[in-house]
């Protein structure tokens, strides 16, 4: 199975779960684009970089398994785990009410999660956006 996605061993936990697989054969796949678009060998991109060294991707990992919890889906989450994964990087960031939810849950630890959280607005909607771009 390692083999089929293209993912190494000593990238996995010692104690590795299906999931872990999983999220090392996307981050292996995706850094196979990357590679192509840098004109770069995969493989050797991947001896230099581990997703855990990757902020955006810990928090889009993070985000994933955590909407998982959800029992239905909606197109929203989708849309707005991957913009989440770069709230990192900007002062402020529009989540719906969904994602909001489970940051405000994950952010009650120190982490990557409560940074990205504290970068939404308190007030929902296109006013409460609006209100802390004002200040």
């Amino acid at each position: 199975m390692l083999k089929r996605y293209g993912v190494e061993r000593d990238r996995l936990p010692v104690n590795a779960r299906v999931q872990d697989v999983g999220y090392e054969a996307i981050f292996a796949a995706q850094m196979g684009v990357h590679a192509r678009r840098l004109l770069k060998n995969k493989a050797e991109l991947l001896s230099l970089v581990r997703k855990e060294q990757v902020p955006s991707w810990c928090v889009w990992q993070e985000l994933d398994c955590r909407i998982k919890q959800f029992t239905s889906a909606e197109i929203g989450n989708v849309n707005d785990k991957h913009i989440a994964a770069f709230g990192l990087y900007v002062d402020l960031l529009n989540v719906d009410k969904r994602i909001a939810e489970l940051l405000r849950q994950a952010g009650s630890s120190p982490g990557l999660l409560l940074q990205v959280y504290k970068r939404v607005p308190r007030k929902h909607g296109l006013s409460g956006l609006l209100d802390a771009l004002k200040t």
